[in-house]
């Protein structure tokens, strides 16, 4: 009931749909503008024959942005549950009988069905840009792959978004947060810039950042069927390359398993989740103490 009222105060707020349109024109403007010239110099340097730069560019680095467009998307949902603690909404529900965690977790639903619907358009967008300027299309398998990391990206993006609007209790304070969190968000998940342009220590911190992982996924995923093909036969040229880029990941000098990077991805959620549960405990705590000292007055 909770997650349909907040998809409905979405829906019924135009400008909000609309700003949430805009932010993902703002994350692929700014690759297309600014980006797209340096990237294509990096990629070509890097070894990939000259009929593959375009292509192989464009699917690395649009692959890259769903889990910024994820953490864009989420911005105006969240603004309303934020808007709902300010005013009082939230206590009003919080005198039914539905617990702090029931009103979190429905908040999460509904920012993570925003998230994915507006990353379902964008993924389905880009494929019609890929077949028709380059008569490029994913495999069936290669595309489920994609979708089904575009679902975890909705939701660990939006949960990580949802701990901030939890500790954030006013409007003003989220949205200027929410200005600093969207500019940096396509830095800290390595979607932006070559992998080796970080700092080492950089580098150990991202990789536990969630949305750092998801956007090295989706680029794997999207350049599986053509690394071979991009390249000359090099193997190590390859592997060299991934590694500057951030495709191919290390830890210790060892390759990081797509297996290592799920299991991080599955964590993730389980902390998202666990820091709700302490919010529940400690909103369920601060409710019994309000209404003790209430009863204490009458």
């Amino acid at each position: 009931m909770i997650v349909k009222r907040n998809l409905a105060v979405f829906l019924n707020n135009k400008a909000v749909i609309f700003l949430t349109f805009a932010s993902i024109c703002v994350v692929v403007s700014l690759y297309v503008l600014f980006l797209r010239n340096f990237s294509l110099d990096v990629v070509e340097a890097g070894g990939v024959k000259k009929e593959y730069v375009s292509l192989f560019t464009d699917r690395m680095m649009i692959s890259a942005l769903f889990p910024v467009i994820s953490t864009t998307t989420s911005f105006g949902i969240l603004h309303i549950y934020v808007r709902d603690t300010e005013t009082g909404i939230k206590r009003d529900f919080l005198t039914a009988p539905v617990s702090p965690f029931t009103l979190t977790l429905s908040c999460w639903i509904s920012s993570a069905v925003v998230s994915a619907f507006f990353s379902l358009i964008t993924l389905i967008l880009s494929e019609i840009y890929f077949r028709y300027e380059y008569s490029n299309t994913l495999e069936p398998l290669t595309l489920l792959k994609l979708l089904i990391t575009l679902a975890f990206s909705s939701v660990i993006c939006s949960g990580i978004l949802l701990v901030f609007a939890n500790l954030l209790k006013t409007v003003g304070a989220f949205l200027t947060f929410a200005n600093l969190y969207g500019t940096l968000a396509g830095f800290l998940s390595g979607s932006y810039l070559p992998y080796s342009f970080y700092p080492q220590w950089l580098k150990n911190v991202l990789f536990f950042y969630p949305p750092f992982q998801l956007a090295n996924l989706c680029r794997q995923f999207s350049l599986e069927n053509m690394k071979e093909a991009s390249f000359p036969q090099q193997s190590e040229l390859l592997n060299e390359f991934f590694k500057n880029m951030g495709i191919l990941l290390q830890w210790d000098n060892k390759n990081v398993s797509l297996k290592c990077q799920i299991i991080i991805t599955l964590i993730s959620i389980a902390l998202l989740i666990t820091v709700f549960l302490l919010f529940n405990t400690k909103d369920k705590l601060s409710i019994n103490i309000k209404n003790h000292i209430i009863s204490r007055k009458h």
